[in-house]
């Protein structure tokens, strides 16, 4: 994602960066409203062209809201129903690869392989979270730094490493 897009003075990218780095996980909604918003600012310019910045920011705000929203509202459910889906189908298609009939017991794969999988998103998802909202939070900062490609590059890197060990250890998830 490409942050250089962003019209918003530095002070605000730095604080969402750092709330993000830091919390994350925690913060599950305000890393889903961010890369709404970021995702709107995006594609707004484009679904509205011509029009004047602050259509483009206020559609930005208004899908950065909505995507908080339903983060509140549906988190586990929607993971938990994508990763069972996903987990379900294959099941069935290893069992067919193993030579069972799909048809009498494909049901049986399928409830099996999604609540495996389901349980299986659920724990990772907070990894995939920590690792992503770090990512996305260095990303900002870094933008605004102001360094060259390489040192933005590896001010990126450092951000996310130390994000993702806070979030570890604020999670619990990293034990001392």
């Amino acid at each position: 994602m490409n942050f250089d897009q962003l019209h918003l003075t530095p002070v605000p990218q730095v604080l969402v960066g750092l709330a993000l780095i830091l919390f994350g996980r925690r913060l599950f909604w305000l890393f889903v409203g961010v890369v709404g918003f970021l995702a709107g600012m995006r594609f707004g310019e484009e679904l509205v062209k011509g029009q004047p910045e602050i259509v483009i920011i206020a559609i930005a705000i208004g899908i950065g809201l909505l995507a908080a929203l339903l983060a509140i509202v549906l988190q586990r459910v929607a993971v938990a129903l994508a990763g069972g889906l996903a987990g379900g189908m294959l099941a069935m298609q290893i069992a067919v690869m193993l030579g069972a009939n799909a048809d009498s017991l494909g049901w049986i794969f399928f409830v099996v392989g999604a609540v495996l999988a389901a349980i299986l998103v659920s724990v990772v998802f907070d990894w995939a979270l920590i690792a992503l909202s770090a990512l996305i939070g260095a990303s900002i900062i870094s933008n605004v730094l102001p360094f060259d490609h390489t040192m933005r590059l590896i001010s990126l890197i450092v951000l996310f490493v130390v994000g993702a060990i806070v979030q570890s250890r604020i999670s619990g998830f990293a034990r001392s």
